[in-house]
């Protein structure tokens, strides 16, 4: 994998960071991009360092090396052998440690870089970045601009039908209500690579997007996913999200202290203008709206029914269904982590004893079937049918054991010792 050039154009209101490169064993250049509006061109470098995170994984994924000719970040350099150690050893399966060249540096940070930004997206996480960064009150300075990237949540390729413009428009008047700029671009990554977005890519797209504004953002607010009381593997996360930072730019990932579920709780659920905001489905890939149905809504609509805040949100059913622990698919550490956020929060909160129910009986199935799924069918019934057996057949021995220790104890009690 080889980055060839880079090009920065103004043209047609809008300004264009592309970068050409070259995979192994093609002969055609490919080319990507990260497109911003016109009026915020002094905010977009002239550099290579966005396309290192871009180029790297994909490369570790196809095991080529990645040759850089163009000056990049010195300390982003030192630290991509261990951001591919981590990441190799989190997902052995999919992504290999490669060699990285690169033969130019630049150390010295612009001086304009004053702004901080924080990716927006309308969900809980980005919510959360915004009510509690909003005037700086969360320590460091206030947030200046909101991000959103038309081709990150689906790729570009099918936003071209329009599904986008609400969320765009939804997400500048979020914007102007909270006094932020909202940067909404563009980007292809999705299209130029078939490496598992969700699974393994988003977070080095984020730190791609966030440090191709590194000359106008000296900081960049990356809204947590998974949090340290539930911390699991997840290609955005608090130990390599901060790793992909320049001179120029301080990536951070943030609210990682609190799990989903609180951001509703205790940040959310105060502000009625972020609830009716509130946008948290994937079923729509990158359009508006909330279908009430999928994994992502009824979590969401859980935390909001502990809270009391389902029946008057206005973007979700106003009722959670009794059976609802049906509709959760819980097929991976990251989802259970939800559940147990949710159950947690509901017992906290003393929530009716339907909803406890229903949660721990969807965290107790959601167990069995990420057993399951890691298994296989056939390899999981046979276990099942093993610990059934030994169990049994242990309770059977233990039993006689137990007879034989209080046998042992009665022989050796002091007034026995001697008769």
């Amino acid at each position: 994998m080889k980055l060839l050039a880079i090009e920065k154009k103004v043209a047609r209101g809008a300004v264009r960071l592309s970068g050409r490169f070259l995979r192994g064993g093609d002969s055609k250049p490919m080319e990507a991009f990260f497109e911003y509006p016109e009026e915020f061109a002094p905010l977009v470098v002239e550099n290579a360092d966005p396309f290192v995170p871009a180029l790297l994984l994909p490369a570790m994924a196809a095991r080529e090396p990645v040759e850089i000719p163009l000056p990049i970040s010195r300390r982003l350099y030192r630290n991509l052998p261990l951001i591919q150690h981590i990441l190799s050893a989190w997902y052995p399966e999919a992504l290999t440690p490669v060699p990285v060249r690169a033969e130019h540096f630049r150390e010295a940070a612009p001086a304009a870089n004053t702004g901080t930004g924080a990716f927006f997206s309308l969900g809980v996480d980005s919510f959360d970045t915004l009510l509690r960064h909003a005037d700086g009150a969360a320590g460091g300075p206030p947030l200046t601009h909101l991000i959103y990237m038309t081709g990150f949540e689906s790729p570009l390729r099918l936003g071209e039908d329009g599904r986008e413009r609400p969320v765009i428009a939804a997400v500048q008047e979020a914007a102007r209500h909270w006094g932020k700029q909202a940067i909404c671009g563009r980007t292809n990554l999705r299209d130029c690579f078939s490496l598992r977005w969700g699974g393994y890519y988003h977070g080095a797209g984020l730190a791609a997007i966030a440090l191709s504004l590194a000359r106008g953002l000296g900081r960049v607010l990356i809204p947590a996913g998974p949090a340290w009381r539930y911390f699991v593997i997840n290609p955005s996360n608090p130990v390599t999200d901060p790793m992909w930072s320049s001179e120029a730019q301080e990536i951070i990932y943030d609210g990682a202290e609190y799990v989903r579920a609180q951001k509703i709780a205790l940040t959310l659920s105060q502000n009625p203008e972020a609830l009716r905001r509130l946008r948290v489905c994937l079923v729509t890939e990158g359009g508006a709206g909330n279908c009430g149905f999928c994994n992502k809504c009824i979590r969401t609509m859980i935390t909001l029914e502990i809270v009391g805040a389902l029946r008057t949100c206005g973007v979700f059913p106003p009722r959670l269904p009794r059976d609802f622990w049906r509709r959760l698919e819980v097929t991976s550490a990251g989802e259970l982590t939800m559940v147990d956020g949710n159950l947690w929060l509901a017992r906290e909160r003393g929530a009716p004893r339907w909803l406890q129910r229903g949660l721990e009986r969807a965290a107790n199935l959601g167990r069995l079937e990420i057993v399951r799924h890691q298994r296989g069918d056939v390899r999981f019934l046979k276990d099942l049918l093993r610990l059934g057996v030994e169990r049994t057949y242990g309770r059977i021995r233990l039993h006689f054991y137990r007879q034989r220790l209080r046998a042992f104890k009665a022989r050796n009690a002091p007034g026995q010792r001697g008769r």
